[in-house]
């Protein structure tokens, strides 16, 4: 971030494997934003009660519940930020589920684009 930049926001990424969390903390503070990290959704719940984020990326396979639960129990409590639900072990099935439960897209990983 340049001299003087204000912060874009903070974003929220869930996931397990530490090398995702690490490659999108760096995307995401390059770009301005503050990035907090968990790596399973009883962590996210604790912190989302109290705040709200720019948005979460949300990994569907995660210790305890999974991303997709995450998603349901946020979404049924009309969450304000937007949620991305992000798998490498995604389907078609699984991405219409998470767009009809409330997320605003499905990413799969690897990721692929110049970026990431």
């Amino acid at each position: 971030m340049s001299q003087g930049a204000i912060s874009a926001g903070e974003i929220l990424v869930v996931d397990d494997d530490p090398a995702v969390r690490e490659v999108l903390t760096a995307l995401f503070t390059s770009e301005g934003f503050q990035v907090t990290n968990f790596a399973d959704g009883a962590s996210l719940l604790a912190w989302a009660r109290s705040r709200t984020p720019v948005c979460i990326i949300l990994d569907v396979n995660i210790p305890g519940r999974s991303g997709l639960d995450i998603l349901k129990e946020l979404n049924a409590q009309d969450y304000p930020a937007p949620i991305f639900i992000m798998s490498g072990q995604g389907d078609i099935p699984m991405a219409v589920d998470a767009i009809k439960n409330g997320a605003l897209d499905f990413i799969e990983k690897p990721f692929r684009g110049s970026s990431v």
